[in-house]
């Protein structure tokens, strides 16, 4: 763990792992450097008793996520047994900036047996917060066939407690190229 005070408030965590539900499993989500970035305004302005989070930038990575033969996705599952949030608690609840750099998502459907795979994930998520709506860009290339792939996503307006279950008012846009559907 390192943290600076200048030019940003930031703390850098290097080595950070979820583990899987399932023994022997390699675990869920690797972050090999996640930084939060918090308002230097005010915590100073508050004697360092208020931190408010800023930024989170996650610089490499690897999602590994299981879709079950009843089609449920283990991300959810451990999601779920999370304590319950309360946006109340977030002083300010807007999330200036989220990024994601040089990451990596593994599927694998125990149904089918296929296991999908995609890398150079970058993620780039702007002013979200619970109540606000959600504007974010997803960038890709797909492990195997040489091809890439993009996600414009717009969500109306994000869940107060942060569930996307039932799925919020949303639109999206999916772009592959060199992508060939048989």
């Amino acid at each position: 763990v390192e943290g600076r005070v200048f030019p940003t408030l930031a703390v850098t965590v290097s080595g950070v792992e979820l583990s899987s539900d399932t023994p022997g499993e390699p675990a869920m989500l690797v972050m090999p450097e996640l930084e939060l970035r918090f308002r230097l305004d005010k915590a100073l302005l508050s004697l360092g008793n208020t931190l408010e989070l800023e930024e989170v930038s996650i610089r490499g990575g690897v999602l590994r996520v299981r879709r079950d033969v009843h089609g449920g996705l283990d991300v959810f599952d451990v999601l779920q047994k999370l304590p319950p949030f309360d946006p109340k608690d977030i002083e300010g609840g807007v999330l200036s900036l989220l990024s994601v750099t040089n990451g990596r998502v593994e599927l694998f459907d125990e149904d089918s047996g296929v296991a999908l795979a995609v890398h150079k994930v970058k993620v780039f998520v702007t002013d979200a917060g619970p109540g606000r709506p959600l504007d974010g860009v997803v960038t890709a290339d797909w492990d195997g066939p040489q091809a890439s792939m993009k996600l414009d996503l717009h969500i109306d307006r994000l869940p107060m407690d942060l569930g996307l279950w039932p799925l919020p008012a949303s639109r999206a846009r999916f772009d592959a190229t060199g992508l060939e559907i048989a």
